[in-house]
């Protein structure tokens, strides 16, 4: 269960919304069992919907653990934000794309919102990100999914 955050306040605890959550399922291989999704589907099809709901699923497994507190969602009836985790004294926004599409309307607008343009972190995670993104606390490329905040 991921829980609705108020804003990007720290610490995220506090400014749960308790009325509003996402489900998750943790096992990946088990969702597309539940659902009868094929592989070939996944795997064949540009276009298939229900990818993006198997990637957030698979990033909020890779997530678990690696932050003191759980990660959280953000969402206005214009814009949502999948995750956002506490590193530290930073809440970091984390946009999670299923396809190679550069654009993130929701995660700019959040960036300009909450002003973290500049020095703090944000992560938008696409099927492009795999190759090497810049960590914005080493200053050095890394490569891989799970190196979100190092």
């Amino acid at each position: 269960m991921v829980w609705l955050e108020k804003g990007p306040e720290h610490p995220l605890p506090v400014f749960d919304r308790l009325d509003a959550f996402k489900l998750f399922l943790m096992d990946t291989g088990l969702l597309k069992h539940m659902v009868g999704i094929d592989n070939s589907a996944i795997l064949l099809k540009a276009d298939y919907q229900f990818k993006g709901a198997l990637t957030e699923n698979y990033v909020l497994q890779q997530l678990k653990g690696q932050f003191s507190v759980e990660p959280r969602y953000y969402s206005t009836s214009r814009e949502e934000i999948d995750f956002i985790v506490q590193h530290g004294m930073e809440t970091v926004p984390i946009e999670v794309k299923a396809g190679a599409d550069k654009s993130a309307a929701s995660f700019k607008n959040y960036i300009k919102k909450y002003n973290l343009c500049g020095t703090s972190i944000k992560k938008r995670i696409s099927k492009r990100w795999y190759n090497y993104q810049y960590s914005a606390l080493s200053g050095r490329k890394t490569s891989g999914i799970f190196r979100l905040v190092a």
